[in-house]
């Protein structure tokens, strides 16, 4: 017996030490990965916008990586006010499936959800101090200048919308790369991302680094330019709607009061009443491609409303992607090729086609929860006078003013487009700032609460 109980004995305090030290060098090693993983995961990410049929891959790999932090965090994530909202969402997946008529076209638009989830969740729970957030505001700076660097030669140009704009400027561009873009889409992607590194540069250059400055300075104005040609209504609707609330907010932040702002305001509609302005608004909507295109949106807002219409569609969709075949079924277009018609042409309606009511409900918190986000880090930026992180806060809001008036004519960014999962990087990188900012001390405001979704 005593023997039994010394084998034990030897047993255990052998075997404690080695397990102990297994269980540091496994913790020590998730730490490592943790501390890279933005780098692998931007990689996976930008495979899958290549090639959709890496999406799989990219998901595994942003989890593989969330199972690593709660290997070493104990946790999968720390908490978020959009926590509540994403459960919801998560929960109408299942059911998209179940009533999708083509899982073959609805397959890859969940994993480009899933993936844009776990890239915003990725983001919040790398970026936890303000070098990494201004690392992060560097990286998407770039993506936004390589998009506009590439649609020179990708994009495929339709210049015949302005006419101030001769088709002949388009013959400097030509498509070499494998894979081509539509203008529109183009334009959706090129607006919500504009308006971050114009914030930056306009409101904290002197802090952007020697890093962050030269891209901020370099990155606006090919954007703005490729934006321009691309001539989507929608998306310079969307960039002129930015520069108001843009310019309200400096105006804010140089202290002019909201008087002087509304007095600006009324100044800026008398001018609109100029006869030259309503001279240039007629040349560019008076012809017959615009009042086409007028017709067409319309009649598929019309067949979206009415499949919302069809039990049980408004609870549960009809599948990610399959707008077009389930409304061709519902009733024939009449305008248009059901071809010309993939999509809602209206973001929100889109998500409530695609996910049902509860959905867009869900999708609706996420986005309202990111604008509080980004609205409270301009705050705190302005309150402790630092430009650079009033600059991120107000980037961050433009971006979502760009993407809520942009989504009325078009679903672009949603998930039938392949860089879909960059508008949840953008949500990402704002409740990652507001994270990192309300940790901050604040010495002329109260640190304010957040809502919970």
């Amino acid at each position: 017996m005593s023997t039994v109980i010394f084998a034990t004995h030897l047993s255990k305090s052998f075997f404690r030490p080695l397990v102990i030290l297994v269980k540091g060098l496994i913790r020590a090693l998730a730490s490592f990965l943790a501390f890279f993983e933005i780098w692998p995961v931007s990689l996976a990410i930008a495979a899958s916008i290549a090639d959709e049929k890496l999406l799989p891959l990219a998901f595994k790999v942003i989890l593989c990586f969330g199972l690593l932090r709660w290997l070493f965090q104990g946790r999968f994530s720390i908490r978020t006010p959009v926590d509540g909202a994403i459960g919801l969402l998560l929960l109408t997946l299942p059911l998209t499936f179940l009533t999708t008529s083509h899982p073959e076209i609805t397959r890859p638009q969940v994993y480009r959800l899933l993936t844009g989830i776990a890239l915003c969740y990725t983001i919040v729970n790398w970026a936890t101090s303000p070098a990494r957030l201004r690392f992060l505001a560097t990286g998407m700076t770039l993506t936004g200048l390589a998009f506009a660097l590439g649609a020179t030669k990708s994009v495929i140009w339709m210049g015949n919308k302005f006419p101030f704009l001769p088709p002949s400027l388009y013959s400097h561009f030509s498509q070499s790369a494998p894979d081509t873009v539509n203008p529109n889409v183009m334009a959706g992607y090129l607006v919500i991302i504009f308006p971050l590194p114009l914030a930056l540069l306009l409101l904290g250059w002197r802090k952007n680094g020697w890093f962050l400055g030269p891209f901020a300075l370099l990155a606006p104005p090919p954007m703005l330019l490729i934006l321009v040609l691309t001539q989507s209504r929608g998306a310079l609707t969307a960039l002129l709607t930015v520069f108001i609330v843009l310019g309200t907010l400096l105006l804010r932040h140089w202290r002019v009061s909201w008087l002087n702002i509304v007095f600006l305001g009324i100044n800026l509609l008398l001018l609109a009443q100029r006869p030259e302005v309503g001279q240039l608004w007629n040349t560019l909507t008076n012809n017959q491609q615009f009042a086409g295109d007028i017709t067409r949106r319309v009649e598929i807002w019309a067949h979206a409303l009415l499949i919302l219409q069809h039990f049980p569609f408004a609870l549960t969709g009809v599948g990610m992607g399959t707008f077009e075949p389930v409304a061709t079924q519902l009733a024939p277009f009449v305008t248009i090729v059901p071809s010309e018609a993939p999509h809602a042409h209206n973001l929100f309606l889109q998500i409530a086609v695609d996910l049902g009511i509860p959905g867009l409900v869900a999708w609706l918190a996420v986005l309202l929860l990111v604008i509080v986000a980004a609205w409270r880090v301009s705050q705190i930026g302005l309150a402790q006078n630092d430009g650079w992180l009033r600059g991120l806060g107000c980037g961050l809001l433009c971006s979502q003013v760009a993407l809520i008036v942009h989504g009325f004519t078009d679903a672009v960014t949603w998930g039938m487009v392949r860089p879909a999962p960059l508008v949840w990087a953008l949500w990402g990188l704002a409740l990652a700032s507001w994270q990192v900012a309300k940790t901050a001390p604040c010495s002329s405001k109260p640190k304010p609460n957040f809502p919970a979704a």
